[in-house]
């Protein structure tokens, strides 16, 4: 039997530790950590490239966990929406038509994401989008969407 709980607070942290290490798949894609700093507050950090874009990428996230909800089927499976605000660093290598050039970019990200914590194993699977905002080297929106997986320990 399948009983969902709602409004009862969820403690984000997945089993197995505060930190977390995997990976992210979509637009851009590459490797994700994630650092809880108590159940509902936490440090997202990625290594991630870009195929559109062509380009090299870092962020980093605060993530803000809300109260989720608790799904019983043989074990407590979580799902905790999150919300967040932090930072992007692109560096793209291209050919301006003298020679190989790279450039630069900074820009602001508003995460909005809901991960799924398993019972008993030490995981947390998430999909996130990510609206944005460049500022350097001009204005210009962006928007990332990934789907990723993390082992906490």
């Amino acid at each position: 039997m399948i009983a969902v709980f709602f409004g009862r607070p969820a403690d984000a942290v997945a089993d197995g530790g505060p930190f977390g290490l995997g990976i992210i798949l979509g637009e851009p894609s590459g490797l994700s950590a994630k650092l809880f700093l108590d159940a509902r507050h936490a440090l997202d950090f990625a290594l991630d490239y870009s195929l559109v874009d062509s380009a090299l990428y870092i962020h980093a996230d605060y993530l803000l966990h809300f109260s989720g909800w608790r799904v019983r089927d043989g074990g407590v499976h979580r799902l905790v929406p999150y919300v967040g605000l932090g930072g992007k660093v692109g560096l793209r290598d291209h050919d301006d038509g003298r020679g190989h050039d790279r450039d630069g970019a900074l820009g602001a990200r508003i995460p909005l994401g809901i991960a799924w914590m398993p019972a008993s194993v030490p995981i947390d699977v998430f999909l996130e989008l990510v609206p944005g905002l460049f500022l350097i080297p001009e204005t210009d929106p962006d928007l990332d969407a990934s789907l990723g997986l993390r082992y906490f320990f």
